[in-house]
């Protein structure tokens, strides 16, 4: 004779062979009933509540404001990858403008100028990128785009120095305009990255009111 069981995950009443042993599912949810449960002469068993989460408390009062330090922060880096991606291109095309046509080596340094400009054009879209994600919100933080951009600048800086001495000796015009274009954009990426630091707290707090975590409803399993 069939016993009669309820499910402990869905609550439906349940009439189950003696002897169904451990693999028996339940009809309604189809989820694995207890063994005890379907052993012969087995009585009928309460349904089993199971503790979930409440629904989180929705967010109340008006949404702050994006920090201006990281919107700052966030034109910066798109400005700056977007001059890294110019100033690739202009240095590719003028390389591959001197390259003697058949001549001996050509085809490596055509070789060389292409890589070149794809690794420039890999800077500059990444920090057109951290731009864009700081100012849209799908950046998770701007602790790692700050650390990283301040690293950028002690390099981009430190380099601006030494091609600025190197070309004071030799009495070079034009090495000391791209070291002083060198030390200005790494002045700028400095800057960035101390303010991406600054507003960080307020960017998380702006980045919660915009991209909230979604509610999670209490349920009760039966």
């Amino acid at each position: 004779m069939p016993n009669s069981f309820t499910c402990p995950h869905c609550g439906a009443q349940q009439s189950v062979e003696p002897g169904a042993g451990r693999g028996a599912l339940c009809a309604a949810c189809g989820r694995p009933l207890y063994g005890q449960a379907v052993a012969p002469g087995a009585p009928a068993r309460a349904p089993v509540v199971l503790p979930v989460a409440e629904e989180e408390e929705p967010l109340r009062g008006e949404p702050p404001p994006l920090p201006g330090s990281v919107k700052a922060t966030g034109i910066i880096w798109i400005v700056f990858g977007g001059l890294v991606l110019l100033n690739g291109g202009i240095n590719v095309l003028l390389q591959l403008a001197v390259v003697p046509r058949g001549g001996p080596g050509a085809g490596g340094m055509v070789t060389g100028a292409v890589c070149g400009g794809l690794f420039v054009a890999l800077i500059g879209g990444v920090f057109i990128h951290v731009g864009v994600q700081s100012l849209n919100g799908t950046a998770k933080d701007t602790l790692g785009n700050g650390i990283g951009s301040i690293i950028f600048a002690a390099l981009i800086g430190g380099l601006g120095l030494i091609t600025l001495v190197v070309a004071g000796v030799a009495g070079v015009w034009w090495a000391v305009l791209a070291a002083v274009i060198n030390l200005l954009a790494g002045a700028g990426l400095l800057a960035a990255g101390v303010l991406a630091l600054v507003g960080r707290d307020g960017y998380k707090r702006w980045r919660h009111w915009r991209n909230p975590p979604p509610a999670r409803r209490s349920r009760d399993y039966r």
